[in-house]
């Protein structure tokens, strides 16, 4: 990829923000950081429902505690743009996880869309319904992981946001307007760390950084219409928890990898 689009893709990226980490009890502190490449004039934060503080001035780092479980909604402001990461924070309390049912398109769920509490290991079984016109397309679990069948089954283990997509009836949805997703494994890794990502109609940059925010590794997904698969080589990594973060230039994805 030249070196101008690999630029130009940065700096798209750097007008987002990212939290570490996005998957706290109640009473837990999450991080919030602004990634910039020219220090804005203004920016502005609405960290959502329950949290302390409930907004914040400045580039940051800003540090939140959330007071309720649920799934939480960002929203900053940068300069006049307006980004929203819906979701984006799952808090549970310490003695259950929380689950997070949401639709797109028309359609509903069995248990219905909402946030639900579950105990360590609790089974669920979520079922999709789609609306008369409209189709089931799939599950899209924590915005990483897609099941092409209407029946979910999960075994509760951590926070876990659940969306039943559907879509009308002799259409697709372009490329272009669907978000990217990612999977990792095997994770915890001894070195060798495979990413499928799914079709998507912009380069998706790779990083992997430690917790203190330094990139330890940096690559590029190429346009593709099919899902494709990289094998990462993190051998010259240390042993611990590494953070990685796809974007497009326009939706970022994080994730943790354990490196042992």
């Amino acid at each position: 990829m030249p070196l101008a689009g690999i630029t130009a893709l940065r700096w798209m990226e750097m007008r987002h923000f990212y939290a570490e980490p996005t998957s706290v009890e109640v009473g837990e502190t999450v991080t919030f950081t602004l990634d910039y490449c020219q220090e804005p004039d203004e920016v502005s934060w609405d960290f959502g429902q329950d949290s302390e503080p409930a907004t914040a001035e400045g580039i940051g780092p800003h540090e939140v505690i959330y007071n309720q479980a649920g799934a939480k909604t960002i929203t900053m402001n940068y300069d006049g743009e307006t980004l929203v990461k819906e979701d984006y924070i799952l808090v549970n309390d310490s003695d259950t996880f929380l689950l997070a049912i949401r639709t797109e398109g028309n359609g509903t769920t069995q248990p219905e869309p909402g946030d639900y509490s579950y105990e360590a290991g609790e089974e669920v079984q979520l079922t999709a319904y789609e609306d008369e016109g409209w189709e089931f397309v799939e599950w899209v679990v924590n915005e990483q992981e897609s099941h092409y069948s209407s029946t979910l089954h999960l075994e509760m283990e951590e926070n876990t946001l659940a969306t039943a997509v559907f879509q009308e009836i002799g259409t697709s949805i372009p490329l272009v307007e669907k978000p990217f997703r990612f999977n990792i494994f095997p994770n915890p890794t001894d070195g060798l760390l495979n990413i499928s990502l799914s079709p998507s109609a912009k380069p998706v940059e790779i990083m992997v950084s430690d917790l203190h925010g330094q990139v330890m590794f940096r690559d590029i997904f190429p346009v593709s219409g099919v899902e494709i698969q990289k094998t990462l080589n993190l051998n010259h990594l240390s042993s611990g928890v590494y953070v990685i973060r796809l974007s497009d230039g326009w939706q970022v994805k994080t994730g943790k990898v354990v490196v042992r």
